[in-house]
Protein backbone atom coordinates (compact mmCIF):
# COMPACT_ATOMS: atom_id res chain seq x y z
CA UNK A 1 0.00 0.00 0.00
CA UNK A 2 2.99 2.34 0.58
CA UNK A 3 3.56 2.84 -3.12
CA UNK A 4 0.30 4.76 -3.54
CA UNK A 5 1.30 7.40 -0.98
CA UNK A 6 3.20 10.15 -2.73
CA UNK A 7 5.50 12.53 -0.91
CA UNK A 8 3.35 15.44 -2.10
CA UNK A 9 0.28 13.93 -0.42
CA UNK A 10 2.20 13.46 2.83
CA UNK A 11 3.41 17.04 2.55
CA UNK A 12 -0.16 18.31 2.05
CA UNK A 13 -1.41 16.42 5.12
CA UNK A 14 1.51 17.73 7.18
CA UNK A 15 0.66 21.27 6.08
CA UNK A 16 -2.95 20.82 7.21
CA UNK A 17 -2.14 19.15 10.53
CA UNK A 18 1.38 20.13 11.59
CA UNK A 19 2.09 16.48 12.46
CA UNK A 20 5.19 14.39 11.74
CA UNK A 21 5.97 12.57 8.52
CA UNK A 22 5.34 9.05 9.81
CA UNK A 23 2.07 9.97 11.57
CA UNK A 24 0.78 11.47 8.34
CA UNK A 25 2.10 8.70 6.12
CA UNK A 26 0.60 5.94 8.29
CA UNK A 27 -2.78 7.69 8.35
CA UNK A 28 -2.71 8.02 4.56
CA UNK A 29 -1.80 4.35 4.17
CA UNK A 30 -4.71 3.35 6.41
CA UNK A 31 -7.10 5.60 4.44
CA UNK A 32 -5.82 4.32 1.07
CA UNK A 33 -4.54 7.77 0.18
CA UNK A 34 -7.75 9.65 1.03
CA UNK A 35 -6.83 12.99 2.62
CA UNK A 36 -10.11 13.56 4.48
CA UNK A 37 -10.08 9.96 5.67
CA UNK A 38 -6.54 10.37 6.98
CA UNK A 39 -7.56 13.48 8.92
CA UNK A 40 -10.45 11.57 10.52
CA UNK A 41 -8.08 8.73 11.45
CA UNK A 42 -5.71 11.20 13.12
CA UNK A 43 -8.61 12.68 15.06
CA UNK A 44 -9.61 9.25 16.32
CA UNK A 45 -6.04 8.74 17.49
CA UNK A 46 -6.36 11.84 19.66
CA UNK A 47 -4.25 14.28 17.68
CA UNK A 48 -7.02 16.90 17.60
CA UNK A 49 -6.24 17.94 21.18
CA UNK A 50 -2.54 17.14 21.19
CA UNK A 51 -1.60 19.42 18.34
CA UNK A 52 -2.66 23.04 18.08
CA UNK A 53 -1.36 23.52 14.56
CA UNK A 54 -4.42 21.93 12.98
CA UNK A 55 -6.20 24.30 10.66
CA UNK A 56 -3.67 27.12 10.97
CA UNK A 57 -3.36 29.64 8.17
CA UNK A 58 -1.03 28.63 5.36
CA UNK A 59 -0.90 31.52 2.86
CA UNK A 60 -0.96 35.27 2.37
CA UNK A 61 -3.70 37.34 0.80
CA UNK A 62 -6.73 39.39 1.74
CA UNK A 63 -10.26 38.92 3.02
CA UNK A 64 -12.54 41.80 2.01
CA UNK A 65 -16.24 42.58 2.46
CA UNK A 66 -18.64 44.99 0.80
CA UNK A 67 -22.13 45.98 1.97
CA UNK A 68 -24.46 47.97 -0.29
CA UNK A 69 -25.64 51.33 1.10
CA UNK A 70 -29.13 49.95 1.83
CA UNK A 71 -27.59 46.99 3.72
CA UNK A 72 -29.70 44.56 1.72
CA UNK A 73 -26.90 43.03 -0.37
CA UNK A 74 -23.35 42.16 0.68
CA UNK A 75 -20.40 40.09 -0.47
CA UNK A 76 -17.20 38.74 1.03
CA UNK A 77 -14.21 37.30 -0.78
CA UNK A 78 -10.82 35.76 -0.06
CA UNK A 79 -8.00 36.13 -2.57
CA UNK A 80 -4.68 34.42 -1.83
CA UNK A 81 -1.13 35.19 -2.90
CA UNK A 82 2.30 33.90 -1.91
CA UNK A 83 3.82 36.84 -0.03
CA UNK A 84 2.72 39.71 2.19
CA UNK A 85 4.58 42.03 -0.20
CA UNK A 86 1.87 41.39 -2.81
CA UNK A 87 -0.93 41.31 -0.21
CA UNK A 88 -0.04 44.88 0.83
CA UNK A 89 0.30 46.20 -2.71
CA UNK A 90 -2.34 48.71 -3.80
CA UNK A 91 -2.88 47.05 -7.20
CA UNK A 92 -3.66 43.71 -5.54
CA UNK A 93 -5.88 45.29 -2.89
CA UNK A 94 -7.82 47.37 -5.41
CA UNK A 95 -8.41 44.25 -7.53
CA UNK A 96 -9.82 42.42 -4.49
CA UNK A 97 -12.10 45.36 -3.62
CA UNK A 98 -13.38 45.67 -7.20
CA UNK A 99 -14.27 42.01 -7.56
CA UNK A 100 -16.00 42.01 -4.15
CA UNK A 101 -18.36 44.73 -5.41
CA UNK A 102 -18.78 42.76 -8.63
CA UNK A 103 -19.89 39.67 -6.68
CA UNK A 104 -22.47 41.77 -4.82
CA UNK A 105 -23.81 43.41 -7.97
CA UNK A 106 -23.72 40.52 -10.47
CA UNK A 107 -24.31 37.49 -8.24
CA UNK A 108 -22.06 35.00 -10.10
CA UNK A 109 -22.98 31.34 -9.65
CA UNK A 110 -19.40 30.11 -9.25
CA UNK A 111 -15.73 30.98 -9.76
CA UNK A 112 -15.81 30.40 -13.52
CA UNK A 113 -18.73 32.78 -13.83
CA UNK A 114 -16.93 35.40 -11.73
CA UNK A 115 -13.77 35.08 -13.86
CA UNK A 116 -15.80 35.82 -17.00
CA UNK A 117 -17.34 39.05 -15.65
CA UNK A 118 -16.00 42.39 -16.84
CA UNK A 119 -14.44 45.05 -14.65
CA UNK A 120 -14.28 48.78 -15.45
CA UNK A 121 -12.01 49.16 -18.47
CA UNK A 122 -13.66 46.24 -20.28
CA UNK A 123 -11.21 43.60 -19.02
CA UNK A 124 -12.53 40.39 -17.49
CA UNK A 125 -11.67 39.35 -13.94
CA UNK A 126 -9.60 36.53 -15.44
CA UNK A 127 -7.62 38.99 -17.60
CA UNK A 128 -6.89 41.20 -14.60
CA UNK A 129 -5.88 38.19 -12.51
CA UNK A 130 -3.40 37.07 -15.18
CA UNK A 131 -2.01 40.61 -15.40
CA UNK A 132 -1.35 40.61 -11.65
CA UNK A 133 0.32 37.20 -11.82
CA UNK A 134 2.61 38.41 -14.62
CA UNK A 135 3.35 41.68 -12.82
CA UNK A 136 4.29 40.16 -9.45
CA UNK A 137 5.67 36.83 -10.63
CA UNK A 138 3.77 34.76 -8.08
CA UNK A 139 0.60 32.73 -7.92
CA UNK A 140 -2.61 34.61 -7.11
CA UNK A 141 -5.94 32.86 -6.81
CA UNK A 142 -9.52 33.65 -5.86
CA UNK A 143 -10.15 31.08 -3.14
CA UNK A 144 -13.85 31.63 -2.33
CA UNK A 145 -16.65 34.17 -2.13
CA UNK A 146 -20.06 34.53 -0.50
CA UNK A 147 -22.97 36.77 -1.39
CA UNK A 148 -25.85 37.64 0.95
CA UNK A 149 -29.13 39.12 -0.25
CA UNK A 150 -31.44 39.91 2.63
CA UNK A 151 -34.74 38.10 2.74
CA UNK A 152 -37.90 39.77 4.02
CA UNK A 153 -36.95 42.58 6.38
CA UNK A 154 -33.38 41.43 6.97
CA UNK A 155 -30.32 43.69 6.92
CA UNK A 156 -26.65 42.76 6.56
CA UNK A 157 -23.61 43.83 8.57
CA UNK A 158 -19.90 43.24 7.90
CA UNK A 159 -16.69 43.30 9.90
CA UNK A 160 -13.08 42.92 8.81
CA UNK A 161 -10.50 42.18 11.50
CA UNK A 162 -6.94 43.42 11.11
CA UNK A 163 -4.10 42.62 13.48
CA UNK A 164 -0.92 44.62 13.97
CA UNK A 165 0.82 42.74 11.15
CA UNK A 166 -1.94 41.92 8.71
CA UNK A 167 -4.88 43.73 7.15
CA UNK A 168 -7.92 41.77 6.03
CA UNK A 169 -7.17 38.73 8.18
CA UNK A 170 -10.71 37.73 9.21
CA UNK A 171 -14.08 38.69 7.72
CA UNK A 172 -17.63 38.26 9.02
CA UNK A 173 -21.04 38.81 7.40
CA UNK A 174 -24.19 38.67 9.54
CA UNK A 175 -27.81 39.05 8.48
CA UNK A 176 -30.18 40.22 11.21
CA UNK A 177 -33.77 41.37 11.52
CA UNK A 178 -34.60 44.86 10.22
CA UNK A 179 -35.00 46.59 13.60
CA UNK A 180 -31.23 46.45 14.08
CA UNK A 181 -31.04 49.71 12.11
CA UNK A 182 -33.08 51.78 14.56
CA UNK A 183 -32.27 50.60 18.08
CA UNK A 184 -28.97 52.00 19.46
CA UNK A 185 -28.63 49.18 22.01
CA UNK A 186 -29.10 46.52 19.33
CA UNK A 187 -26.69 48.31 16.99
CA UNK A 188 -24.05 48.30 19.75
CA UNK A 189 -24.66 44.59 20.39
CA UNK A 190 -24.21 43.80 16.69
CA UNK A 191 -20.85 45.58 16.56
CA UNK A 192 -19.65 43.42 19.46
CA UNK A 193 -21.28 40.31 18.00
CA UNK A 194 -19.32 40.70 14.75
CA UNK A 195 -16.07 40.78 16.73
CA UNK A 196 -17.27 37.84 18.84
CA UNK A 197 -17.77 35.72 15.70
CA UNK A 198 -14.35 36.72 14.40
CA UNK A 199 -12.73 35.64 17.67
CA UNK A 200 -14.66 32.45 18.52
CA UNK A 201 -15.05 30.73 15.10
CA UNK A 202 -18.60 29.35 15.37
CA UNK A 203 -19.60 27.01 12.53
CA UNK A 204 -23.38 27.03 12.91
CA UNK A 205 -26.07 29.42 14.12
CA UNK A 206 -27.74 26.83 16.37
CA UNK A 207 -28.03 23.07 16.91
CA UNK A 208 -30.71 22.71 14.23
CA UNK A 209 -28.20 23.76 11.55
CA UNK A 210 -25.79 20.90 12.26
CA UNK A 211 -26.23 18.12 9.68
CA UNK A 212 -27.01 14.69 11.08
CA UNK A 213 -23.94 13.17 9.43
CA UNK A 214 -21.70 15.71 11.22
CA UNK A 215 -23.12 14.76 14.62
CA UNK A 216 -22.83 11.05 13.84
CA UNK A 217 -19.22 11.50 12.74
CA UNK A 218 -18.39 13.44 15.91
CA UNK A 219 -20.03 10.78 18.08
CA UNK A 220 -18.05 8.03 16.33
CA UNK A 221 -14.78 9.88 16.90
CA UNK A 222 -15.60 10.48 20.57
CA UNK A 223 -16.57 6.82 21.01
CA UNK A 224 -13.23 5.70 19.57
CA UNK A 225 -11.32 8.10 21.82
CA UNK A 226 -13.25 6.88 24.89
CA UNK A 227 -12.64 3.23 24.04
CA UNK A 228 -8.94 3.96 23.55
CA UNK A 229 -8.94 5.25 27.12
CA UNK A 230 -10.51 2.00 28.32
CA UNK A 231 -13.94 3.48 29.04
CA UNK A 232 -17.10 1.42 28.68
CA UNK A 233 -20.77 1.24 29.67
CA UNK A 234 -22.31 4.24 31.43
CA UNK A 235 -18.93 5.93 31.91
CA UNK A 236 -18.30 5.80 28.15
CA UNK A 237 -21.75 7.26 27.43
CA UNK A 238 -21.25 10.02 30.01
CA UNK A 239 -17.89 10.85 28.43
CA UNK A 240 -19.43 11.06 24.95
CA UNK A 241 -22.36 13.21 26.06
CA UNK A 242 -20.08 15.58 27.97
CA UNK A 243 -17.73 16.05 25.03
CA UNK A 244 -20.64 16.38 22.61
CA UNK A 245 -22.18 19.11 24.78
CA UNK A 246 -18.87 20.97 24.69
CA UNK A 247 -18.66 20.52 20.90
CA UNK A 248 -22.17 21.98 20.46
CA UNK A 249 -21.36 24.91 22.74
CA UNK A 250 -18.18 25.71 20.82
CA UNK A 251 -19.71 25.20 17.37
CA UNK A 252 -23.10 26.94 17.68
CA UNK A 253 -23.13 30.74 17.87
CA UNK A 254 -26.26 31.01 20.03
CA UNK A 255 -24.80 28.49 22.53
CA UNK A 256 -21.44 30.24 22.93
CA UNK A 257 -20.56 32.31 25.99
CA UNK A 258 -20.68 35.95 24.91
CA UNK A 259 -17.18 37.45 24.91
CA UNK A 260 -18.26 40.66 26.67
CA UNK A 261 -20.31 38.83 29.32
CA UNK A 262 -19.13 35.20 29.69
CA UNK A 263 -21.86 34.45 32.25
CA UNK A 264 -24.42 34.68 29.42
CA UNK A 265 -24.63 32.96 26.07
CA UNK A 266 -25.20 34.85 22.82
CA UNK A 267 -28.75 33.47 22.88
CA UNK A 268 -29.23 34.83 26.42
CA UNK A 269 -28.06 38.27 25.29
CA UNK A 270 -30.59 38.34 22.44
CA UNK A 271 -33.37 37.22 24.77
CA UNK A 272 -32.49 40.00 27.23
CA UNK A 273 -32.50 42.60 24.44
CA UNK A 274 -35.94 41.50 23.29
CA UNK A 275 -37.33 41.60 26.86
CA UNK A 276 -36.19 45.22 27.20
CA UNK A 277 -37.47 46.41 23.83
CA UNK A 278 -41.03 46.38 22.58
CA UNK A 279 -41.85 45.75 18.95
CA UNK A 280 -40.47 43.25 16.47
CA UNK A 281 -38.10 40.76 18.16
CA UNK A 282 -34.46 41.05 17.16
CA UNK A 283 -32.91 37.91 15.68
CA UNK A 284 -29.79 36.67 13.91
CA UNK A 285 -30.75 35.05 10.62
CA UNK A 286 -27.40 33.76 9.33
CA UNK A 287 -23.68 34.46 9.31
CA UNK A 288 -20.47 33.50 7.55
CA UNK A 289 -16.87 33.80 8.74
CA UNK A 290 -13.67 33.73 6.64
CA UNK A 291 -10.12 33.58 7.94
CA UNK A 292 -7.34 34.29 5.49
CA UNK A 293 -5.46 31.16 4.48
CA UNK A 294 -7.46 28.83 6.72
CA UNK A 295 -7.22 25.19 5.71
CA UNK A 296 -9.41 22.19 6.45
CA UNK A 297 -10.04 21.99 10.20
CA UNK A 298 -10.49 18.99 12.40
Amino acid sequence: MNNIISSSLVKELRKKTGLGIMDCKNALIESNGNLDGAIEILRKQGFSTANKKMGRTTSEGLVHAYVAPNQRIAAMIEVNCETDFVAKNDSFRNFVKEITVLVAEKNPDDLNCLLSLKLPGDKTVENMLHNLVNTFGENIMIKRFTRFEAAGNGVIHAYIHDDYLTEGKIGVLVETSFNALFNPEIKSFIRTLLMHIAATKPKYLDKKEIPEYVLNKEKAILKTLAENEGLSGNILETFIQGKLKKYLKNSCLLEQDFVMDPDKTVGDMIKALNEKNNGEPFSILRFVRYEKGESLEF
